[in-house]
């Protein structure tokens, strides 16, 4: 008896030991989603009790009446956007962005009502901006339907009931000090989450004007002239831009990527697909929407390099596989954040999920949709029953044939003929998109052949560094925001031209 509480000390010390050991991701409750086939590893892990930030879902206001209802242009003066709108329409439309974007300031955050022209001033620089988002929110709902349909993006999508998106980024100085891999050892060594190990490197170099190559898995055993030639710091942040996408959307690679061959897209789901929208998608809003606005935005509104806080996977997804978790918002306010009046065409999507849509070899972005089926590599016709077709870049398998003349018996003292290897022909390259508009580029082919990419003449932002020890999502800029700040006047220069990407 008197060895009695040792023993316990000992298993319960062995018991708090195990504990500490055992890593807290496969603690149950965990919840498990298969997203491919059966067997392959396709499958989605998360922790059942996980608690997204901006997770809350907004009541829609009640529907307008329209009865014997103006046009808002009739009434108001200077609405450029919504002038198409019924008075009703287009009050109830404003007094829910209000609730979305600045529900402490209210209508005075956009409207200087001093001034003697009221509403109609465009005084302060938070209206200026205000209507290029509404543009910037129809034109996504209008052209990029591959990614965001069928619940489509409102101004609660990124805003989440702040002035400003909660996770946006912004171009960063480059580190000093002493650096590796192009990286300051404090990045490396000290960040305390992978948010923070996490630098927003890749998102200047995927996510804005003249995008990076995403190719950089080698395809031959050699270097050669088909081979990447990217470099370890290339692949690095690569890396890194794929992580972060995988937080931002809360999925582990196998969502896009069945982890046998990350590159080959016969072999990835059909969210890989709709994942090549949203980073175009990203890009395009980036570049054609976003940057413009630093000649509006005071200097509080910017980076340390002086550009406007852009948009990730993050800012619209928080963790989320979709926004919101699919919580269709823009189908109570159709008036107003859509072009038409339409929602987005859930068409190129569904195309996509069910496989009538699939990636095809591209000579390049202005190429034709119309491209030869994909054919699979040959296989011997007496291969047994049980032998799987191979997919991908697997080698073809020359037919079986009969010996040119029979073999002698060799303990006969003959000799054996051995049988001429037949010649194969090589099988077709996987075809598929890279990640970024190149001659190694993709596109869909039915029933909508794309969305718009961004145009080549767009000029990069100026000084978009190439390595950060910034973290990525959130990060404020260096001259960090006041708390729920009154928007000042605009600024002098003439409002920014915003130029659409082409359309098809």
């Amino acid at each position: 008896m008197r060895s009695a509480p040792i023993v316990l000390s000992i298993v319960a010390g062995a018991l708090a030991l195990l504990g500490l050991a055992i890593p807290p991701w496969i603690l149950p409750p965990i919840e498990t989603l298969e997203t491919g086939a059966p067997g392959t590893g396709l499958a989605q892990l998360r922790d059942a009790d996980r608690q997204l930030q901006y997770a809350a879902l907004p009541v829609p206001l009640d529907p307008a009446d329209n009865t014997d209802s103006p046009l808002a242009s009739e009434i108001y003066e200077n609405v450029q956007i919504l002038g198409n709108l019924t008075d009703a329409e287009f009050t109830r439309l404003m007094l829910a962005i209000t609730e979305w974007v600045s529900p402490v300031q209210g209508c005075e955050y956009c409207h200087d009502l001093t001034s003697e022209e009221g509403f109609a001033s465009d005084a302060l620089y938070t209206k200026v901006v205000s209507r290029t988002m509404l543009r910037m929110v129809q034109h996504i709902n209008a052209q990029w339907a591959e990614h965001v349909a069928p619940s489509g993006v409102t101004c609660y999508t990124c805003h989440r009931g702040e002035n400003v998106p909660p996770a946006l980024w912004y171009s960063q100085n480059e580190p000093t000090g002493d650096q590796f891999l192009g990286k300051p050892q404090s990045w490396h060594l000290e960040a305390a989450s992978i948010t923070e190990f996490f630098s927003d490197v890749p998102y200047s170099q995927y996510l804005q004007a003249d995008p990076l190559s995403a190719n950089i898995e080698s395809r031959t055993p050699f270097p050669g002239p088909d081979s990447p030639g990217t470099t370890v710091e290339g692949a690095e942040n690569l890396y890194i831009f794929m992580m972060q996408m995988s937080e931002s959307l809360g999925v582990n690679c196998t969502y896009c990527h069945n982890s046998r061959s990350f590159q080959d897209w016969t072999q990835s789901t059909p969210f890989r697909w709709i994942a090549y929208w949203g980073i175009r998608m990203a890009r395009d809003i980036n570049v054609n929407y976003i940057e413009p606005l630093a000649a509006v935005l005071p200097d509080n509104r910017k980076g340390p390099l002086g550009d406007p806080g852009k948009a990730n996977c993050g800012t619209c997804h928080h963790g989320n596989n979709k926004p919101l978790g699919g919580y269709n918002l823009l189908e109570h306010y159709l008036a107003g954040l859509t072009v038409d009046g339409q929602p987005p065409d859930p068409g190129p999507k569904q195309a996509i999920i069910l496989g009538e849509a699939v990636p095809v070899a591209q000579a390049g972005p202005d190429a034709a949709a119309e491209q030869p089926a994909v054919v699979a590599p040959p296989i011997a016709e007496d291969a047994i029953e049980q032998s799987v077709e191979p997919a991908g870049e697997g080698t073809g398998l020359p037919p079986a044939g009969e010996p040119d003349a029979p073999a002698a018996d060799p303990t006969l003292g003959g000799t054996v003929t051995p049988t001429p290897a037949a010649p194969a022909d090589p099988a077709p390259a996987p075809p598929g998109p890279s990640d970024a508009p190149s001659p190694d580029g993709s596109a869909p082919q039915a029933p909508v052949p794309g969305s718009p990419e961004v145009t080549p003449e767009a000029s990069p932002a100026p000084g978009a560094p190439e390595a950060s020890d910034a973290p990525s999502m959130g990060q404020p800029p260096s001259n960090p925001l006041p708390v729920n700040p009154q928007p000042g006047p605009a600024a002098d220069p003439a409002p920014t031209t915003i130029v659409p990407a082409p359309q098809n």
